[in-house]
């Protein structure tokens, strides 16, 4: 399906946008300096990306690659949360890449938008759109996925990542699943479940769903997560968890497979800040390196595993306040503090004071063998997120992200306490 007659008028509005009037907040000249690809702006307004897509949507996340493509993953508010509600769309400069999206939609058998090139010479594009089964990271893994299950399963998608993931939970009758489908195989996924299981940590188990690896289930547990049910005596249990996890498995001198914070796309983005953000990073990656090498003159094991984004809604409460942690699909090996401050960090933006203090305690019971420096994690946590309400396309994504610096540089210079 094409809709020339309409995405050419989203192209010529777009191309208009010279008056600040016109601008939405999000998009300035750094933003589309920065994404360098024509009609960007249609997929950060919601009003012109339901126009694209053909029925009122919401912007929910984007993805960038300067000059090559920008993706932006949407929902349909009005349609509860089935496969219908979530899609994505793009914009996309490589003709082949294009024709690899369309090849792949009529693979399966699904409805795409495209629209003919925007711009000309270098720098035209091609705008699509699409719902989650012509996705072209998943669209074939999640036909496989659902030839794997009855026909009258339904679908409740609990979180979407355009390109890379989708999951779902999946009732059969009065039974019910969770149902995770990626990009890619989720063997790490399998692996990292049955070595926290291996430690005795509550974690929920996963399996294999068909023989291609890249989908994966797990049965439903519990009443929600600990984000909107349970308090301090759950986040108490989860800090031991994740403290005796962390010192089962520690080593001395154990190599890390913690990844670097991302901020090229924020220093990029916001020139003023730039100098800030890019010595922010370079002082709390010093103080890391410091802190391992103190750990290892002192003898202490400083690398184990970890949840690696760790939050209080990766952890599931039932109705008796038992727990199992959730999503260990960024489970590595690193530092103790990088759950630590993260947790904190993610408590801290939603005002949980209970939760950080209870996983504290729930720290400090396993001992100071895992002892870290909280503030120091914590502000690389804080850095790390920095970056979402940008990436979130929030009008105020600029004052945010001032106010996580100042937060971070608090942190460093501070500590907690201000």
């Amino acid at each position: 399906m094409t809709g020339q007659a309409a995405m050419s008028g989203l192209a010529a509005m777009s191309g208009q946008m010279g008056g600040a009037a016109m601008a939405p907040r999000w998009l300035d000249g750094d933003v589309e300096r920065w994404i360098d690809l024509p009609s960007a702006a249609v997929l950060g307004r919601a009003d012109w990306l339901g126009d694209l897509v053909g029925r009122p949507v919401e912007p929910l996340r984007m993805r960038v690659k300067p000059g090559l493509s920008m993706v932006v993953g949407w929902r349909d508010p009005d349609r509860a949360r089935g496969l219908d509600a979530f899609g994505w769309a793009a914009v996309m400069a490589d003709p082949e890449k294009v024709a690899a999206v369309r090849r792949r939609a009529r693979h399966v058998g699904a409805r795409l938008t495209v629209d003919e090139p925007v711009g000309r010479g270098r720098a035209s594009a091609v705008l699509l759109a699409g719902g989650i089964g012509s996705d072209p990271g998943i669209a074939r893994e999640l036909a496989h996925a659902r030839r794997r299950l009855p026909s009258t399963a339904v679908a409740q998608v609990l979180a979407y990542n355009p390109g890379k993931r989708v999951v779902a939970a999946v009732e059969v009758g009065p039974a019910r699943r969770v149902v995770r489908v990626g990009a890619e195989r989720q063997h790490h996924l399998v692996a990292a479940v049955n070595r926290w299981r291996a430690h005795g940590a509550p974690v929920l188990p996963v399996r294999a769903l068909g023989r291609r690896g890249t989908a994966v289930e797990s049965p439903w547990w519990g009443e929600g997560d600990l984000g909107r049910i349970g308090g301090a005596e759950q986040a108490r249990a989860v800090g031991q968890v994740i403290a005796e996890v962390h010192r089962a498995s520690a080593v001395r001198g154990g190599a890390s497979q913690l990844a670097p914070v991302e901020i090229d796309d924020l220093a990029a983005v916001l020139p003023e800040q730039r100098d800030r953000i890019t010595a922010l990073a370079a002082l709390i990656e010093q103080r890391v390196a410091e802190a391992e090498a103190y750990g290892s003159m002192a003898g202490r094991a400083h690398t184990g595993l970890v949840h690696g984004d760790l939050s209080p809604d990766q952890v599931l409460v039932d109705e008796h306040g038992a727990i199992r942690l959730i999503d260990l699909d960024r489970a590595t090996t690193g530092p103790g503090g990088t759950d630590v401050g993260s947790w904190l960090a993610s408590g801290e933006e939603v005002g949980r004071t209970d939760l950080t203090q209870g996983f504290l305690a729930g720290w400090a019971d396993v001992g100071a063998e895992v002892a870290v420096d909280v503030d120091l994690w914590r502000a690389r946590a804080v850095l790390a997120r920095v970056g979402e309400p940008f990436r979130q396309l929030r009008p105020d994504w600029r004052a945010q992200v001032v106010a996580g610096l100042d937060r971070v540089e608090s942190l460093l210079v501070h500590g907690g306490d201000r």
